[in-house]
């Protein structure tokens, strides 16, 4: 299976560690794991 994660966070670059990481690293050990990651700007 093919999962896309849009984190609503900036889940990549957190210093700690929160749930979906744990989540999706035991889901991506027999499946395929995408994180969207996009840069958000000041208004």
């Amino acid at each position: 299976m093919r999962i896309l994660v849009i984190p609503t966070t900036d889940w990549i670059r957190h210093p700690v560690p929160n749930r979906l990481n744990f989540i999706f690293d035991i889901l991506a050990e027999e499946h395929d794991v995408y994180v969207l990651h996009f840069g958000l700007k000041r208004f």
